[in-house]
């Protein structure tokens, strides 16, 4: 029988250990497994059977392989549609490649790129236009751009940087990323809703509670000026620095995997451009459609549609659509032999495989440490005394980013923290429950900073699935992607957190003096770091 215990300290040492394991060893699967396989046993007190018997139960649980026995239950499968889309997309890339479509679009726009610098803006720009979901965010740019980054000679560490920096920092903020739903549903679990019930904790429409703390993400908006920043003015300090240079003197670079990318006289621009808009055209319709939109003979408005959406559907059916429209379009152009698709299925597949496992086991691992070790409340009630009002917004900010650290999931987090962040608020103002949302003091800081935590958390994280896709799709070794990538943020949490001090005590108007106050932070801390090394500047210029 597996028995239930309160969180304690052994709850946080599971995270601890997988981190330690992962910067000792570099492998990531096996230091997973050893942190489930103690997570199991610390959940059941020690017992091996109960144990075992409690990994069965997680993995088959995150398999979700019941799903399989029907359509509709398919289609209501998080973690079947997101391996869904991940397969298709990997295949895509893989289609993309082989028919030099991908190389077509590296073509045209090298010719515009004259130096490293512009390259790394290209990339940048191409993160923006692809902000619907975080996974194709980085999957995508990052196969698009390495090919050009190699012959600047970037690392690859620099354009995972880059990528990493723009995905799920920018889809958060973002009302029909695949984030929203996400959030929305969190909200209203921590008791926001318009209908007053005996959940009720205050009273709002949650959709409206999320676009009116978007302004207080302030660790999304610090970070995607820093990067810019840091592109523009080739700031280049660190191990990032030892990269570059080593880059430039064309020695090894991160210990990149190795890409081969086919050539295609006959491919063009427009057979790359067109199967990413039909993913992207296709997601959106299927989003509104998922919501019951009035557009699709629904009953919900535009932005309820986008409000009760189910993203991982959308995400799935617009690149099953995608790669097989593909297929036949670039088939009739001549530039795909049937024959060959086989093949790259599988290759696409195999592509997707490590970074799927990786996902699968971190998954599992959230899971264990939220529902059996409860190590995100335990860190929370640790952390989150009885604090002054207006501290409250740097208080979860930093708790949120701690916990998303350690679990390698935001959205993990985003479910810990704000149901218990919301009544903690209530009981430190004071305020008798239900009460309207206008009235409730630094909620939208407060909210704006958890979320800020954990995608900080969650960005700079060995084990999350953003920073996984980031190395696989650069071809850096992970570890030097957590390296490199986690000296550039430190200065960006310095600054996201006075952001969050200022947002905390003029909590009406705070959010303009907090971006302004932390990304003079951030950017000053950044300028300081790198001092001192101006020939890294004019050679990477």
């Amino acid at each position: 029988m597996i028995t239930q215990h309160a969180p304690t300290f052994l709850s946080i040492v599971p995270p601890l250990l997988v981190l330690a394991l992962g910067i000792l060893t570099h492998r990531i699967v096996t230091s997973l497994v050893i942190g489930l396989c103690l997570a199991a046993l610390i959940a059941v007190g020690g017992n091996v059977i109960d144990g075992l018997q409690l990994l069965i139960v997680k993995f088959w649980s995150t398999a979700d392989i019941a799903s399989l026995s029907s359509w509709e239950t398919i289609n209501d499968s998080q973690t079947i549609l997101i391996f869904l889309f991940l397969i298709n997309l990997g295949i895509i890339v893989a289609i993309l490649d082989h028919t030099g479509c991908a190389q077509a679009y590296a073509n045209m726009i090298r010719k515009k790129l004259k130096n490293a610098c512009q390259v790394e803006q290209a990339s940048l720009l191409l993160s923006l236009v692809l902000f619907l979901d975080d996974y194709f965010s980085t999957l995508t740019v990052g196969s698009i751009m390495r090919p050009i980054t190699d012959k600047f000679k970037i690392p690859p560490v620099k354009l995972a940087f880059l990528i990493d920096s723009m995905a799920a920092p920018m889809a958060v903020l973002m009302p029909i990323s695949s984030w929203v739903a996400v959030i929305m549903g969190q909200i209203q679990r921590a008791g926001i809703s318009e209908t007053v019930t005996d959940a009720t904790v205050i009273i709002g429409d949650p959709f409206l509670a999320y676009l009116s703390l978007l302004p207080y993400m302030f660790y999304s908006f610090i970070l995607m000026i820093s990067a810019w920043f840091i592109v523009l003015k080739r700031i280049s300090f660190g191990p990032m620095r030892s990269h570059e240079i080593a880059a430039q003197e064309n020695h090894e670079q991160s210990r990149s995997v190795s890409s081969e990318t086919e050539c295609n006289a006959r491919a063009t621009l427009t057979d790359f451009v067109a199967p990413i808009a039909l993913f992207m055209i296709v997601t959106f319709i299927a989003l509104l459609m998922s919501g019951d939109s009035t557009l699709f003979g629904g009953s919900n408005n535009f932005l309820d549609a986008l409000r009760t959406a189910k993203a991982a559907y959308a995400l799935a059916l617009g690149s099953i659509v995608s790669l097989i429209v593909s297929i036949g379009y670039l088939y009739s152009r001549s530039l795909l032999e049937l024959k060959k698709v086989p093949g790259l299925l599988y290759k696409g597949a195999e592509l997707m495989a490590p970074a799927m496992l990786i996902l699968f086991l971190c998954w599992t691992f959230g899971n264990m440490l939220n529902q059996e070790l409860h190590t995100g409340n335990y860190i929370a009630t640790l952390l989150a005394h009885t604090v002054p009002l207006w501290s409250v917004p740097a208080l979860f900010f930093v708790v949120s980013s701690i916990t998303s650290f350690a679990m390698g999931s935001s959205w993990g987090t985003i479910g810990i923290i704000i149901p218990i962040a919301v009544p903690m608020l209530i009981k430190l103002a004071q305020l008798e429950i239900p009460i309207p949302i206008g009235e409730v003091p630094c909620l939208f800081p407060m909210l704006g900073a958890i979320l800020s935590g954990a995608v900080l958390g969650d960005h700079v994280s060995p084990i999350s699935d953003t920073t996984i896709m980031s190395s696989a799709s650069t071809g850096s070794y992970h570890l030097d992607h957590v390296y490199t990538q986690l000296v550039y943020v430190l200065p960006i949490f310095v600054g996201t957190l006075t952001a969050c001090l200022v947002g905390g005590i003029w909590p009406e108007t705070g959010f303009i003096g907090g971006i302004a106050t932390g990304t003079a932070v951030s950017l000053a801390i950044l300028t300081v770091c790198n001092q001192g090394h101006p020939e890294t500047a004019s050679r990477n210029a």
